[in-house]
């Protein structure tokens, strides 16, 4: 049911390739100005050090070495060119950040044009890998409303939440030591523990208690998880 209404939107590739642009808006531009920017402090810095020795040469020649005033004015000046340097680096890293936010956005909004002209209008001929591709790629969410139960159409209750429910316990914000030594094996499943298993089942915990969809956890998250 959800594929049918994914298929009648993309019986119009250019409608969705619409979409992916309004999405994308002015990241390419901004990627560009950061592209620039990265360049100029690159320039900056090498600027900076090609003239920091000349510059502290050209003041120690000029100056007394005995001279306590004078040794000042040489610690000043160097403190004054790492700083500048500083600033410029930590700039770079910022802009670095957005440039790498800004390309990850552009080659999801590529990935999305590529598949969009692959399959076309045969949006029934997919299979389950490229289906669930082109959902993770439009980015789309079912809401289930109303109460269900386990087999019924519309989803299923999960057990662990309805157990502390019909209980009357309360969902714990983390387990303790003589707690998780009673589940680490069970978890296992046979296996040797790992050391992720408890952050990992505390994650579904939270999960659980806060009722979270597995789309608000990003992408490391759900891995771990």
């Amino acid at each position: 049911m959800v594929w049918d209404e994914v298929a009648k939107k993309l019986a119009d590739p250019d409608s969705i390739k619409g979409l992916v642009d309004e999405w994308l808006g002015t990241i390419p531009e901004r990627a560009e100005s950061y592209r620039n920017r990265m360049q100029e402090i690159d320039e900056k810095l090498n600027k900076l050090r090609n003239t920091r020795r000349k510059k502290i040469a050209m003041l120690v020649a000029s100056l007394d070495e005995d001279d306590e005033e004078d040794q000042k004015l040489i610690v000043e000046l160097k403190e004054e060119i790492a700083s500048k340097e500083k600033e410029l680096r930590e700039e770079q890293e910022r802009i670095a950040e957005w440039l790498e936010e800004a390309e990850h956005k552009e080659e999801r909004a590529e990935s999305m044009r590529t598949l969009v002209d692959r399959i076309g209008t045969n949006v029934y001929d997919l299979d389950k890998i490229d289906k669930k591709r082109l959902l993770e790629l439009l980015r789309v969410r079912v809401e289930i409303v109303g109460e269900s139960t386990s087999g019924q159409k519309g989803g299923t209750k999960d057990p662990m939440l309805e157990w502390h429910r019909e209980n009357g316990i309360k969902i714990p914000l983390t387990v303790s030591d003589e707690q998780w030594a009673r589940v680490e094996g069970i978890l296992a499943g046979g296996r040797q523990p790992k050391p992720e298993d408890r952050p990992c089942f505390e994650m579904l915990l939270e999960k659980l208690r806060e009722i979270k969809g597995w789309h608000d956890y990003d992408h490391h998250e759900r891995m771990s998880a």
